[in-house]
């Protein structure tokens, strides 16, 4: 279900994503003034933009002490809000945080009980492998396959055989990154060598008042915007009071961005991080989720990993009925029949 997140809300609430083209669209910095405006007690942080002449402009808003963040869709070509949510308050965020924590948080119990059970999870695949591991070929064929007109005991084990060989290699890549998330132990020991600084380049600070609107400082990155298919700026954070774009690619997910810091003072380019020339361990990590989510190239991974997802109930289901089979216990030849005599005899 959470593949398909996106999906899902853009077919529940199409308003919120798609909107007629009237004219000529408005700045971007008019509609951050004008979005701002409508937003009462609200501070936008962020806005993406699409190609698509259709597509509604996003807006992020944070507010309040816990800083919930507010996602509002604004028409480009009139300036108005046409939608907005909070996404820890919907359904599918409770059914993130229930796959995630058990619905108790981050750092809780289930957090702990959810991470401890995936690398058992882990263990039983790579055990499962071993076991599943044939001598020779023939042995091999007869475990990629059903026997249907076996009995019901055997199509069970064949299923249970021959799903772990299509699947097992697909669950493996999903279970070993998400212990990659949920361990970050681990995931600093991975990744977290090899980190490109930043912190140089932002020492440039805008005393006056006079900043650069964000139209005008996106012409500095003019020719990379060319092939996006999504434009992320960031206008407050750490990058503050530079502004921070990132830059998304066809056929790449949103963590393999290319990020540029624009000089608010005067427009100028000041830092560009291409995902390409990245370190090897920056790139694996950046597709961690993706790759655990199913996003990592578009519809083909998401269906591909949805499938996966319900193939490998096939698990547990067969695993408990082969279980059930073996510790059931079958009445000796016989014995009832030895019950009988005693009682024959004594009516005798």
């Amino acid at each position: 279900m959470l593949v398909f997140e996106t999906e899902i809300t853009s077919l529940l609430h199409p308003n919120w994503y798609h909107v007629n083209p009237t004219g000529k669209k408005q700045s971007l910095q008019t509609l951050t003034d004008t979005t701002s405006k409508q937003l009462q007690g609200e501070k936008i942080t962020a806005l993406t933009i699409y190609p698509n002449t259709n597509r509604t402009v996003e807006f992020t808003a944070s507010s309040g002490k816990k800083k919930l963040l507010t996602t509002v869709f604004v028409n480009p070509y009139t300036g108005s809000v046409v939608g907005a949510y909070q996404r820890k308050k919907t359904f599918l965020y409770s059914i993130e945080n229930l796959h995630r924590y058990l619905l108790l948080g981050k750092g809780s119990a289930g957090d702990y009980m959810v991470s401890f059970s995936t690398l058992f999870f882990l263990f039983i695949l790579i055990t499962g492998v071993v076991l599943w591991w044939p001598k020779n070929i023939r042995t091999f064929k007869q475990r990629i396959s059903l026997k249907k007109a076996a009995g019901i005991k055997r199509i069970v084990y064949d299923l249970h055989l021959a799903t772990g060989f299509y699947i097992s290699v697909f669950l493996l890549v999903i279970v070993s990154t998400g212990l990659i998330m949920a361990f970050k132990p681990l995931d600093k020991t991975l990744f977290g060598l090899k980190k490109q600084e930043e912190t140089a380049q932002y020492s440039i600070k805008n005393k006056k008042n006079t900043a650069v609107d964000i139209d005008h400082a996106l012409i500095a990155i003019a020719p990379q915007i060319v092939n996006a298919t999504s434009i992320t700026v960031t206008l407050t954070g750490k990058t503050a009071p530079n502004y921070q774009v990132a830059i998304v690619n066809a056929n790449r997910p949103e963590s393999a961005a290319d990020s540029y810091i624009i000089d608010k003072k005067n427009g100028r380019l000041i830092l560009t991080q291409l995902f390409i020339n990245k370190s090897f361990s920056q790139h694996l990590r950046a597709y961690v989720k993706p790759l655990h989510t199913g996003t990592a190239y578009g519809w083909p991974t998401k269906i591909l990993s949805f499938m996966i997802c319900l193939l490998s109930l096939i698990f547990p289901i067969t695993g408990l009925m082969m279980w059930m089979n073996r510790t059931r216990k079958k009445p000796a030849k016989g014995k009832n029949n030895n019950k009988l005599v005693p009682a024959i005899s004594e009516a005798v």
